[in-house]
Parts: C-alpha cells; sequence; structure tokens
C-alpha cells in the first residue's frame, strides 16, 4: 500500500496487479491448501508465465506433488478452452524470442553508459511496443541476458536439492527470490515488473521467520527510482541518454541487481545445512 503508489499510474495501465493478485493468492495458499495454492498458481501461468515460479519452494513430499498437479491440470485445462476459443494461443512465445534489449533492463543500462561516454554508436528504435536499442553488440548481450536468466534458474534448482531446513517462510522468500532473478536478467525490466516485486516482497513481511526482510525494502527504493525514470523523466532523460538519466538507471539496475544476489545468499544461508553444501 505504501508503495505501489510510487509508480504512479503505472499500476493502472497494466494488468500486472491482477496477475500478482493471482500469485500472492497462490503463496498464501500453499501453507493450509497446497492443491488450491496449485490451481491457482496455474491460472496465473495462463496470463504471465511467472507465477508458476511460487511454487519453487514448496515443502518436500505430499504437498509438493498436490501443488504441482493441480497446477499442471488447470494449466492444461485453461490451455485446451483457450485453443478452442482462440487462434494463435501460444504464438507470444515465438514473439518474445525475437525481442532486444529494452532500454530500462540491466544489459539497457549498460549500453545506455556506453552511449553517454560515446563508446556506442547505437540507436533507440520503438519495436514490440516499447524502445529498445539497436545497434553492435546488442545481440550479444541479449544472449548473455538468456544465459544469465538460464543460470539463475539452474542455481535455484541446485538451491532446492541441496536445502534441508524448512520454515514457514522459506515458500514465501524462494518465490521472491525467484522472481527477483527472473526480473533482473530479463532482456526487458519495464517499470511493471517492480509491482511483481513489491507483492511477493509484501507477502515475505507477513512472515516473521523471513530471510528477505533487507531485500524488501530494497525493492521499495529501487521502486521509487522507478517512478523517476518511467513517467518523470523518461521523455527528457531515459530517452536522450543524458547524464543524470544514465545516473539513475544505473543506481535502480544496479540495487536490484545487488538486491537479487543477497536475496539468494540469504536463502541459502537460512535452508542449506554447510555440510549439504559441501557435497
Amino acid at each position: 500500500l505504501g508503495a505501489l503508489p510510487l509508480l504512479m499510474a503505472t499500476p493502472f495501465a497494466r494488468y500486472d496487479v491482477q496477475v500478482t493478485l493471482l500469485a500472492v493468492a497462490a503463496l498464501l495458499c500453499l501453507r493450509f491448501r497446497p492443491r488450491l495454492g496449485g490451481v491457482i498458481a496455474g491460472i496465473g501461468a495462463m496470463v504471465k508465465v511467472w507465477p508458476l515460479l511460487t511454487l519453487l519452494g514448496t515443502p518436500r513430499g505430499k504437498s509438493t506433488r498436490d501443488a504441482f498437479v493441480a497446477a499442471a491440470v488447470s494449466c492444461v485445462a485453461l490451455l485446451v478452452v483457450f485453443s478452442l476459443l482462440f487462434r494463435d494461443t501460444l504464438g507470444f512465445l515465438g514473439n518474445q524470442g525475437d525481442r532486444g534489449i529494452q532500454i530500462e533492463s540491466l544489459g539497457g543500462s549498460v549500453l545506455m553508459f556506453l552511449r553517454v561516454v560515446d563508446l556506442w554508436p547505437g540507436e533507440i528504435t520503438f519495436q514490440y511496443g516499447a524502445f529498445e536499442y539497436t545497434g553492435p553488440y546488442v545481440s550479444a548481450i541479449a544472449r548473455a541476458s538468456l544465459a544469465l536468466t538460464v543460470a539463475g534458474f539452474l542455481l535455484l534448482l541446485l538451491w532446492r536439492v541441496k536445502a534441508r531446513r524448512w520454515t514457514t517462510a522459506t515458500p514465501l522468500d524462494a518465490a521472491f527470490c525467484a522472481i527477483m532473478v527472473f526480473t533482473v536478467t530479463s532482456r526487458v525490466l519495464s517499470p511493471q515488473y517492480l509491482i511483481w516485486l513489491l507483492g511477493l516482497a509484501a507477502v515475505c513481511l507477513t512472515c516473521r521467520h523471513t530471510t528477505q526482510r533487507p531485500i524488501a525494502w530494497l525493492v521499495v527504493v529501487a521502486t521509487a527510482l522507478t517512478n523517476l525514470i518511467f513517467p518523470v523523466m523518461y521523455g527528457t532523460d531515459i530517452l536522450a541518454s543524458t547524464p543524470l538519466g544514465t545516473f539513475l538507471l544505473c543506481a535502480r539496475n544496479g540495487i536490484l541487481l545487488y538486491a537479487t544476489v543477497w536475496s539468494g545468499i540469504r536463502l541459502w544461508k537460512a535452508t542449506v545445512p554447510a555440510d549439504a553444501a559441501a557435497l
């Protein structure tokens, strides 16, 4: 409630509040009704894939099986309905694969810095409904972003295998950490992505055992900077790649990157014993 207004009109112009609501509901249901949590996560995945990550931290055993089976059933059922009612239901997968580097992304901040010091001759082009960089090294940075996403996912799977200590906060913390990883390594990182992080951070703060309390407040700081980036200074400083715009974007993305690494470290230390980490 305190942080969402920092994004000004963005929550009203996108449907990310609705999909975040589904992810939050899935997390809140998983503890006592894992099947219902799985169903809601599956519905969220059909809106925007990332709510499936809310299932990453479910405790081993029957609750995990129930949640994953319920999510799979709801996904398949909705996919069948959508396939019958609409054409090109999975067309978005191909469209997303062709996207480049959006200027607000982590890779975009690197290119903006190089541009402001006259070390990169690329341009900004409006495509796929967003402003993206075009020019030398863009494809390489896009591939690097995808590689970071894959590496982050593999580290999350490694955590899942190694984790031994579960608390009531672990499923919440794991979901928040996973979304942080996929958000920061994204080639897009649009302002509305902060809505996802705020929603899951709020869920973490409902549990006294959470390891993510300082990370949640870093996300609030990043949200305040995001408001300056878009919409306040977007047309005057971000698109123009001014020194002030470059500083704000690099600061915001630097905070998010630091918060993501710190989130993973705190989650690992809280759940993986030293003897399991060494195996």
